[in-house]
């Protein structure tokens, strides 16, 4: 090979190893789940469901995502607050849950919050209020 093409090749070479480097090491390091910022997501469901009060115990507001496929679970309340539980401390049996501040998180009235699957996850849900109240809820 010739000295004078040498040099060249391999200033760029070089200038690759780095490059490839510098963009490996930029990544978005998303969890298992969430969607990446600027990507798009479908929606894949969208349902009413009535929560409440207390005394009927806790509904379920997302079934688990065997393959945790969800982005993000969006809830949307009326004019009475809910609580969430993220998971099912019951083990299936529903009936004997009750939700109080204690063991649940509130989610205010007249909102609409986005849980991102990279935090909050894709398992199952539970919901309940003190007064019967319908909430929306649509996971992406």
């Amino acid at each position: 090979m010739n000295k004078s093409l040498a040099l060249p090749l391999t200033l760029i070479a070089l200038g690759l190893i780095v490059l490839s480097g510098v963009l490996y090491v930029n990544k978005p390091n998303n969890a298992i789940g969430a969607g990446y910022l600027g990507f798009a997501v479908t929606q894949q469901f969208a349902t009413t469901t009535t929560v409440g009060p207390e005394a009927t115990k806790a509904v379920t507001i997302f079934s688990e995502t065997a393959d945790a496929s969800c982005h993000s679970r969006v809830v949307g309340t009326k004019s009475t607050p809910i609580t969430i539980l993220f998971g099912d401390p019951s083990g299936g049996n529903l009936s004997s849950t009750t939700h109080n501040a204690s063991t649940g998180f509130v989610q205010g009235a007249s909102t609409t919050v986005a849980y991102d699957a990279g935090v909050f996850g894709c398992g199952k849900w539970t919901a309940t209020s003190s007064v019967s109240t319908t909430i929306t809820v649509a996971e992406f």
